[in-house]
């Protein structure tokens, strides 16, 4: 009946929802017209709260290029309009902060009236532009093309200056019940962030030969008075903070700078970093923990300066010198520092940190050397991150790009790569601090042991001296202070063994999986070769012996790699849930009760089948058992006295707060002066013994303490039951964080 093409068309509540729904807050709102100012190439923008026509009003004043008849019908008039899209400004090369032309009616979300004067220069010569706007008026008219507003231009005064001047009236309840110290205070953080980070190549550039930017300033009049920003304050907090991070990426190479108080360690590091953040990024982030010697060299009260970063703490996000909401601001935590830390994340977030400074398994287990424990908080951090989103008229265009609403940015690719290089610099700062906190421990402890030597060898001297003791007395004393000094420097030759041995620790979980896998590569491939033989040993019976001999080394190397295996998969520490204790002690028992048996030990299970473990790994579990269960082994097989039968009993049950844990043995025994000793890395009682299970190394019960410790548990020796010898004990908090 008809063809042809319809236009769309526009009801005029469009401004409505453009300014009520796409504006998220007053703060919002307010920030959209000091960033016009500033577009305006204005070199401040004041907020006045006075009244107009007997009624409260926002009067919002520049001084910068003003609008002329053109511009205003061109673009302020025009919805979306692209006169934004170039980078930069014309005169002083601003970056511009516009995005997509609407930022206007951020005006609608604030009052229901609007007058608008503009003076700006134009070939014509100085002209002003007056134009008022009445929503109610515009909401009725039926469609957008029909809701006019009227404007006047009129040539300038002499005293007519440059700029423009918003005067809103009406204002919503809303607002007037926001305008406190708070959201003033917010305001002036955004629009003019402390000065004293160094925003690297995001500073603005003066464009050569064009006038000098003379920097942008936010002003407020008649509002509640504002909290002083404490510029001086800032300074030397930022610059006596206990490490200091810098991230500069640029293009596809990422740098990340970390340097200590007083430039006493600078550490740099650069790697590649594919991204696709066109303008790079460059942050600048103070670290300020709790520390004694923090902040020593400020002339200021301590109290004052935690108390200042209370209030100030946190990494936000300048974009073209603007900061964005929500990043850094209270209970923001965009790059999950105060999430992981109430979790106690015990590995590394990002892939940057697992790549290039990866945590080893045995300093995953054991919070004093984890450096993911060492990451700093929300509070603990002050900072801000530079970048330059910018519009594009392209919605494929991979960059970073402000919301909507103007509430941070679009979480696509850029933006999960701004917040990877960051906090892999984070994570760098943690593993570096740590690595120099333990070295400080470590001189602070030689130190000690210095001067203890010291004071050994002075007493000794003084007591060889000392008329008023007898001879007899002169020498035991003497003799005693000696081999006092003697024990230390054993002690200081073992500690650092110790070390050395635990360095190379640090590498046997890797090398343990990676055995583990090809072990299981090469199985696949053995039994091929076994299928083979079978088919042959029928006609050749004597290859039925050879075929005998080969399942057998199969099966033993089957179990020495579930053996492996079980280790290697309670590192990872997943799959937590309760479950049934009888089952798993069973489980590992027959799996490895084989060699106690051929040796004449016999194994007795000690537990009821309601016993339930609480919510842990149950490979954790296992290996525990596994570990306990092979040491009493070599224990019996090491003792030189039958007087008791080859024994070993595993206990489990539950009282009100623990689950228990419990293995004994009828073995050597561990001495009386070695039992703090056992639970060192590399240090055995059993390296000499003819054991089927090999040598010890010394790593089995450390390992048992270190994974009872990640369930808040404690591994310790206990007293034996009655014709046993030694009794291992492990308790496990029923409850989360119990003690």
């Amino acid at each position: 009946m008809a063809s042809g093409f319809i236009a769309f068309d526009v009801e005029a509540r469009l401004l409505q929802e453009l300014g009520e729904r796409l504006v998220a807050s007053a703060e919002v709102a307010l920030l959209e017209l000091v960033k016009n100012a500033s577009d305006a190439e204005a070199s401040f923008c004041k907020l006045a709260l006075t009244r107009y026509d007997g009624q409260l009003a926002l009067v919002v004043t520049d001084d910068g290029n003003g609008m002329s008849a053109d511009d205003f019908r061109n673009r302020w008039m025009r919805i979306a309009t692209s006169s934004k899209r170039e980078p930069r400004t014309p005169r002083y090369q601003r970056m511009v902060t516009g995005q997509k032309g609407i930022g206007r009616f951020a005006i609608r979300f604030l009052g229901g009236a609007l007058k608008l004067r503009s003076v700006s220069d134009t070939p014509d010569g100085r002209t002003v532009l007056e134009a008022v706007f009445d929503w109610r008026r515009l909401d009725a008219a039926v469609t957008l093309s029909k809701a006019r507003v009227p404007y006047r231009l009129t040539r300038a005064t002499d005293e007519d200056e440059l700029g423009t001047t918003l005067t809103v009236w009406r204002l919503k309840h809303d607002l007037i019940a926001a305008v406190d110290k708070q959201l003033l205070t917010a305001v002036l953080k955004v629009a003019s962030p402390l000065s004293a980070f160094d925003p690297g190549p995001f500073k603005y550039r003066r464009a050569k030969s064009m006038q000098g930017d003379p920097g942008y300033r936010v002003l407020f009049e008649g509002f509640p008075a504002l909290e002083d920003q404490g510029a001086d304050l800032a300074k030397g907090v930022i610059e006596h903070a206990w490490a200091r991070l810098t991230v500069s990426l640029t293009g596809q190479k990422l740098r990340y700078k970390v340097a200590f108080a007083e430039g006493s360690e600078v550490h740099n590091i650069a790697l590649e970093f594919p991204n696709s953040i066109q303008a790079g990024l460059h942050a600048d982030i103070a670290f300020t923990p709790k520390r004694k010697d923090a902040f020593l060299g400020i002339p200021l009260l301590r109290n004052k300066i935690w108390d200042w970063m209370k209030e100030n703490s946190g990494v936000g996000i300048i974009d073209n010198g603007f900061r964005i909401r929500p990043y850094g601001f209270q209970d923001d935590d965009w790059l999950f520092l105060n999430q992981d830390g109430a979790h106690n994340r015990r590995d590394w977030r990002t892939d940057i940190a697992k790549q290039h400074f990866a945590i080893s398994e045995i300093a995953r287990v054991r919070p004093k050397l984890n450096p993911a424990l060492n990451l700093p908080t929300g509070y603990q951090v002050i900072g801000a991150v530079f970048v330059s989103s910018r519009a594009s008229d392209n919605p494929e265009e991979a960059d970073l790009v402000p919301a909507m609403d103007r509430q941070g940015f679009l979480v696509n690719g850029a933006y999960l790569q701004m917040v990877e290089a960051v906090r892999g610099g984070l994570e760098l700062l943690a593993h570096l601090d740590k690595q120099r906190q333990l070295r400080i421990e470590e001189d602070a402890a030689e130190r000690a042991r210095r001067s203890l030597r010291s004071d050994f060898a002075k007493t000794a001297e003084n007591l060889r001296n000392d008329p008023r003791l007898a001879p007899e007395e002169r020498a035991a004393l003497v003799q005693h202070y000696s081999k006092l000094a003697t024990r230390l420097t054993e002690q200081e030759a073992y500690d650092r063994s110790a070390r050395q041995r635990l360095e190379i620790a640090a590498g046997l979980g890797v090398v343990a999986g990676f055995m583990t896998h090809e072990a299981e590569r090469l199985f696949l491939a053995l039994d091929d070769v076994v299928q083979e033989i079978g088919a042959h040993a029928k006609k050749i019976p004597a290859l039925g012996k050879a075929l005998d001999r080969i399942r057998h080394s199969r099966e033993q190397l089957d179990g020495y790699i579930s053996y492996t295996r079980l280790f290697t998969d309670s590192l990872r520490f997943d799959d937590v849930k309760p479950f049934n204790a009888l089952g798993q002690i069973e489980w590992v028992v027959d799996h490895f009760r084989r060699i106690p048996e051929s040796r004449g030990i016999d194994t007795e299970i000690a537990c009821e089948d309601d016993v339930i473990v609480p919510p842990i790994p149950v490979a954790m579990y296992s290996a525990v058992i596994l570990n306990l269960y092979s040491n009493a082994t070599k224990a019996i097989l090491a003792r030189q006295s039958d007087a008791l039968p080859p024994q070993i009993l595993i206990s489990a049950w539950n009282d009100g707060r623990f689950h228990n844990l419990t293995v004994q043995d009828t073995g050597a025994g561990i001495p009386e002066d070695m039992r703090e000793r056992v639970w060192d890395p590399f240090f055995t009682t059993t390296s000499r013994i003819n054991s089927p299970l090999g040598t010890g190394m010394g790593l089995g019960l450390p390992l048992v303490r270190d994974l009872v410790a990640r369930a808040n548990g404690k591994a310790t020796i206990g007293e034996p039951s009655p014709d046993f010898v030694t009794c291992i004990h492990i308790q496990i908090p029923r409850r989360p964080n119990a003690d």
